[in-house]
């Protein structure tokens, strides 16, 4: 399922604060909404909107008929529940987070397979999804992104893993990504422009 151009439905969030979106924002709202994807299923234009623009489907009709202990909360409880910093995206930080996520589900296939092949004592299914998740989009980065060095993209899937993952997850996540960025550096799939030099 491919992602298309969203328009932004914000959700009301904090009023005083804001903080100005960058690659690594957006690096993280991705990897969220492909965890929430490869687990759920939910459709990605949903779980863009709500990750990126905090935009909530409510079932109103579902809280009437709950009893009072189990009600879903209101839109306001919700709002201050949920009161967060209000990210302020660029276009171009939405145009890398719609293309990084499509070029991750449209490798899905071939990554998983090649971790598959090169991963030693590891069976595919014992890899934690969020594991996965950064390696299938610092994977995608190699191929498909000729502007970010390799490093960066090695570093960036590292340091989401200190933040989102186990504490031995950083040299599991660099290991397998530079046995992937030599199979890819072989197979002549990695053309980095003189930004993005090997």
């Amino acid at each position: 399922m491919q992602l298309q151009e969203t328009e932004q439905n914000v959700f009301p969030l904090s009023k005083t604060r804001s903080i100005r979106g960058n690659r690594r924002l957006v690096r993280e709202k991705t990897l969220q909404i492909l965890v929430a994807y490869y687990v759920s299923n939910t459709e990605t234009n949903v779980l863009f909107n709500h990750i990126f623009y905090r935009d909530f489907l409510l079932d109103e009709e579902k809280k009437e008929e709950t009893s009072e202990n189990q009600k879903l909360l209101s839109r306001e409880e919700i709002t201050e529940v949920l009161s967060d910093t209000l990210i302020d995206w660029k276009n171009e930080d939405i145009a890398f987070a719609t293309s990084l996520m499509n070029h991750c589900l449209n490798n899905y296939e071939l990554i998983i397979s090649l971790i598959k092949e090169i991963s030693e004592n590891w069976e595919i299914d014992r890899i934690a999804p969020i594991d996965k998740t950064i390696i299938i989009m610092g994977a995608t980065e190699l191929i498909n992104f000729p502007d970010i060095p390799i490093k960066a993209t090695i570093n960036e899937a590292i340091e989401l893993s200190k933040k989102y993952s186990s504490e031995k997850s950083p040299a599991f996540i660099n290991g397998l990504l530079e046995k992937i960025k030599k199979h890819f550096l072989e197979k002549g799939l990695i053309n980095k422009s003189e930004r993005g030099e090997k």
